[in-house]
């Protein structure tokens, strides 16, 4: 499932939207509508599976995790193979592991802990690695397809 989402969000939507905002926007424009669009596993009509966790508390991580998996992206290219084994990773050990609501707090914690500092020491234009003095260029990362 993930696969699909990996494809669109950061195979087509990021760079499109990192060819007119920084990277750091970007992300969170892509971890916005990705929150979004799990919206409806909260409001599902009775009768069916529904999501009995804080939406707020599942859009936060897609937010923060979005942010990890676009300097995933950026750093290796537009690679999107890195990008789907973190995605399928998380969704994993989520799927396996009984573990109780209060997880997605410590979850994003362990996620901001993360994030924070790629934020900080790769910059959020492009959340790129750089050699001490280096230029990046003016080139943007690729999206699939073009």
């Amino acid at each position: 499932m993930g696969l699909r989402e990996d494809f669109g969000w950061f195979g087509y939507l990021l760079p499109r939207l990192q060819a007119k905002w920084n990277a750091l926007a970007s992300s969170l424009a892509v971890g916005v509508f990705w929150g979004l669009i799990h919206l409806g596993n909260w409001l599902l009509p009775p009768g069916n599976p529904k999501r009995d966790d804080s939406f707020w508390a599942f859009a936060l991580q897609i937010i923060l995790a979005s942010i990890l998996y676009a300097w995933l992206f950026n750093n290796t290219g537009g690679k999107l193979l890195p990008v789907t084994l973190a995605h399928a990773m998380s969704n994993t050990v989520g799927g396996l592991i009984a573990i109780p609501d209060s997880y997605l707090l410590y979850q994003n914690w362990a996620l901001l802990i993360v994030v924070l500092p790629i934020v900080l020491i790769f910059g959020p234009k492009d959340l790129l690695r750089r050699r001490r003095g280096e230029e990046m260029p003016q080139a943007r990362v690729p999206a699939i397809g073009t």
